[in-house]
């Protein structure tokens, strides 16, 4: 059988229409025929399907988990919105309003120098955190603290040590919420390692390295800016899988420990309850009571030689004789109450 061979404008032909998408004349490409429908519709189907994937980049966070975990930092605003109110009695905006994961690289380079930088552990996770505030929001909050009208400065400068000293005791009552705000996840001790105005000496991961960035919207009077928290995602990692809807509403029995049950029964034996002896009980009528005046003698309904009643808080709990003890009256217990006793008693 022979070969059929292409001419030279044959393949220029064929290259072309290659080139163009679209299948030479006479090729059984050409036809239209429903297999040939199914395939360019499945091709279609597939480059719809593409999605573009930076692995320089790659996401560390589900979209489930950041929704967790913007419901934690909601909570953590609320709180600090009505700390921020009360002690600068000043109305104060204080809200989220973007939760993120990007490089470590990525969030530096979107700080302005100098900045106010709040390097943080947390205790039970290991690694370090960092919270970033605008400068204008830390004067206007200085301002406020030292008696002011909450003004920033026209020029931004670094903290004073004074300065980093009260503004410190803000962060570490903000730190108080943080914890808070995640003990439904885990119980975190927050704590302040140091304070830096330049971001390039904060380097608490690789450049590349994944974070989740929370920014919250601050207005304190008439002052605005933000508020940047940054947690690495190795920080997170051993606690990734409780990151969720479900383990988020998940009742958590509360176990208590042997300190605390210790602490709790010391505190109950320094209560102090009422005890009542009781000599006995009787009933007048109106006319006698308003007659009654000093040496008038009243009957009891007990004898000399019964048990008298002790009612501790309200209860009927012992019986015992009368007596004395040195030079106060007192009461020898003869007799214990039970439960049963006690609501025939009533």
């Amino acid at each position: 059988m022979a070969q059929e061979i292409l001419n030279q404008d044959e393949i220029d032909a064929l290259l072309s229409s290659i080139s163009g998408g679209a299948s030479p004349a006479g090729s059984p490409a050409a036809t239209d025929s429903p297999a040939s429908a199914g395939n360019q519709a499945a091709g279609q189907d597939i480059h719809k399907k593409i999605k573009i994937y930076d692995f320089k980049r790659p996401d560390k966070f589900a979209k489930e988990q950041l929704r967790t975990l913007n419901r934690i930092h909601e909570a953590f605003s609320r709180l600090v919105t009505t700390y921020l109110s009360t002690s600068l009695r000043t109305v104060v905006h204080f809200e989220v309003v973007s939760v993120d994961q990007l490089t470590y690289e990525e969030f530096t380079r979107t700080l302005s120098n100098p900045t106010f930088l709040s390097i943080v552990s947390l205790g039970t996770l290991e690694g370090s955190s960092v919270i970033e505030m605008s400068l204008n929001l830390i004067f206007t909050i200085l301002d406020k603290l030292f008696g002011g009208q909450g003004r920033t400065l026209d020029q931004l400068r670094i903290l004073t040590d004074i300065e980093q000293s009260v503004i410190s005791k803000v962060i570490v009552k903000v730190l108080e919420f943080f914890k808070e705000s995640w003990l439904q996840v885990i119980e975190l001790s927050p704590k302040i390692e140091f304070i830096e105005s330049n971001p390039q000496f904060t380097q608490i991961v690789p450049p590349n390295e994944m974070v989740l960035l929370v920014t919250f919207e601050v207005k304190i009077a008439e002052a605005e800016g933000i508020m940047n928290l940054c947690i690495p995602y190795i920080v997170l990692e051993p606690i990734i899988t409780k990151l969720t809807t479900q383990a988020w509403f998940k009742p958590k029995k509360k176990e208590i420990s042997s300190e605390n049950l210790l602490n709790i029964e010391s505190k109950l034996k320094s209560v102090k309850i009422p005890v009542i002896v009781e000599l006995g009980k009787s009933g007048l009528d109106v006319e006698e009571f308003l007659t009654l005046g000093k040496g008038d003698i009243i009957k009891l309904n007990t004898k000399a030689s019964d048990n008298l009643n002790v009612v501790v808080n309200g209860s009927l709990k012992f019986r015992g004789r009368p007596g004395k003890k040195g030079k106060k009256v007192a009461l020898v217990v003869r007799e214990t109450i039970k439960d049963d006793e006690e609501a025939l008693n009533i």
